[in-house]
């Protein structure tokens, strides 16, 4: 469809869903020790991002979706963003600019996922901040599950943030 309109692999943005997980591998010890933890609030989901054994255990449950979106949808990576998991592109303009960002709220996606899944703060702030916004700078966000209806366990700070710096969801 992209190639019948004339929009180019650089100009296509994805986020992944529920059905981008690869739940295969959630029989692994450590995945099923950190799944529950994270979906529950019991772990920190910033901790865990922060950490790289917990990362590539949640990075792992969705490799072929990474592989598939960075051929398909390149913008969506850069390099100063090593784990993918979110991404953010800029388009810098002399009146402003556009931010668009990317948030993984398929993360925990499991089973009975209403009010489990989780953003963290981190991915937030650094969504937002780095680099520092322009001044005019538009803010466009994109997620598969909704932030009102209960889907995310963090969804009054997701809902805060979204209000605070975001111009369209």
């Amino acid at each position: 469809l992209g190639r019948e309109l004339g929009v180019r692999a650089e100009q296509t943005f994805i986020v992944p869903g529920n059905h981008d997980i690869d739940r295969r591998g959630d029989k692994e010890r450590q995945i099923r020790r950190l799944l529950p933890l994270l979906r529950d609030g019991a772990e920190s989901l910033d901790d865990a991002l922060a950490d790289e054994a917990d990362r590539s255990l949640l990075r792992r449950r969705q490799a072929a979706y990474l592989t598939f979106a960075r051929n398909f949808a390149p913008a969506c990576f850069s390099p100063d963003q090593d784990h993918w998991l979110f991404w953010r592109h800029r388009v810098i303009d002399p009146r402003g600019g556009l931010r668009i960002i990317g948030l993984n709220t398929a993360l925990l996606a499991q089973a009975q996922d209403q009010g489990k899944l989780r953003l963290g703060r981190q991915v937030l702030t650094e969504a937002i901040t780095t680099p520092a916004r322009t001044e005019n700078e538009i803010a466009i966000v994109l997620s598969h599950h909704p932030f009102y209806g209960g889907w995310l366990a963090d969804e009054k700070h997701c809902v805060s943030w979204m209000n605070d710096h975001a111009h369209l969801h």
